[in-house]
């Protein structure tokens, strides 16, 4: 059929308009995975209704003398700071995925110049406010024991705060973990209580610790390395500071914390043995398992380091004493104040 000019330029006219009107439809695609929003991070459960769950406090940091530290109440020298919290990334601990996430945090001596087993009592109220701001909730070594043998839950935001050997400045603790909301347990030596110490605790000061809320758990009874022992010597050490606390105070210690945190299996069995449910090492890592539970890891929350990295810390990415020591270190680096306590107060 012969195609006029005009019949040309008209269908030519007719298709450029059809294309325009296609270009100018929207195209719809189906949603997928790939091209969905980002969703933001799941949140962390939130915390139980226990004593724990708290409102955000003022950040305080508090001075306070242990012969003021009688009453739950008492708080001095209180003076406002303030810090932006640094952001955690909660992704990093899907990373250390063999075992239960459940930092455990060991602290000696609160109020000291920073440095290895001495925290200030600000660096301390920084730790336990970014803790605080990060949604974490204190728990017992006795709940992440439970935990492991599957017989309780812990929250996805999980920390046990420990002190060990019972010196007189963790009493500054106190009153700063009240106002978080924190608990812990106090790791005690049975021959470092005692009223003749300027050092450590008398019973009047595990009272006042135990009216805070806290828990008391077994540290041996000299502070010595607990493998040198066997036999029904090492069934003593191991039971000693559970014995004394019981008769003092009538209450039950669940859980041992090694000196040094030396052990092997001979002590583990003694402590198995002695009935305790869970022992505490001091391996830095993040995460537990119930091969360990008689060895459980801690990190050492000591002073100097950063408000970033404590958070590295907590999640697992910077650890510290990783290697099982040969021996214990002397008691001039642990308290150079105090060279003669290892053999407890009693004897020097």
């Amino acid at each position: 059929m012969k195609v006029t000019r005009r019949k040309f330029l008209k269908s030519v006219v007719t298709l450029i308009g059809v294309g325009i009107d296609t270009a100018a439809t929207p195209v719809r695609l189906a949603a997928t995975a790939e091209h969905a929003p980002k969703s933001p991070p799941a949140m962390a459960a939130k915390k139980p209704a226990a004593k724990n769950t708290i409102t955000k406090p003022v950040v305080r940091t508090i001075r306070i003398t242990p012969s003021k530290l009688h009453s739950p109440t008492q708080t001095d020298d209180v003076t406002q700071q303030t810090e932006t919290p640094q952001p955690v990334d909660d992704s990093a601990n899907e990373t250390v995925k063999a075992g239960l996430y459940a930092p455990i945090l060991m602290y000696h001596h609160i109020g000291d110049k920073p440095g290895p087993y001495n925290i200030s009592i600000t660096e301390f109220n920084m730790q336990m406010r970014w803790l605080s701001a990060h949604d974490y909730v204190t728990v017992s070594i006795d709940q992440i024991a439970a935990a492991l043998r599957g017989k309780g839950t812990l929250s996805a935001k999980s920390v046990a705060i420990t002190f060990d050997d019972g010196w007189r400045n963790q009493l500054n603790a106190l009153p700063i973990m009240q106002d978080y909301g924190f608990t812990a347990t106090f790791y005690l030596v049975a021959n470092y209580i005692t009223p003749k110490s300027n050092y450590f605790f008398d019973w009047g000061h595990v009272e006042t610790v135990v009216n805070y809320g806290h828990q008391l758990g077994s540290h041996s009874g000299q502070h010595l390395v607990e493998t040198r022992f066997s036999g029904a010597a090492l069934t003593k050490d191991v039971t000693a500071a559970r014995d004394v606390i019981k008769q003092h105070l009538g209450l039950i210690t669940t859980t041992h914390a090694y000196p040094y945190g030396i052990t092997n299996a001979a002590v583990m069995k003694a402590v198995v043995n002695a009935g305790y449910t869970a022992a505490v090492g001091v391996w830095g890592r993040a995460t537990q398992s119930l091969g360990q539970i008689y060895n459980l890891h801690r990190l050492d929350a000591c002073g100097g380091i950063t408000q970033t990295s404590f958070g590295k810390l907590m999640q697992g990415i910077l650890t510290q004493r990783n290697d099982m020591p040969a021996a214990g270190p002397s008691l001039t680096e642990i308290a150079p104040e105090a060279p003669n306590a290892r053999l407890g107060p009693d004897s020097r």
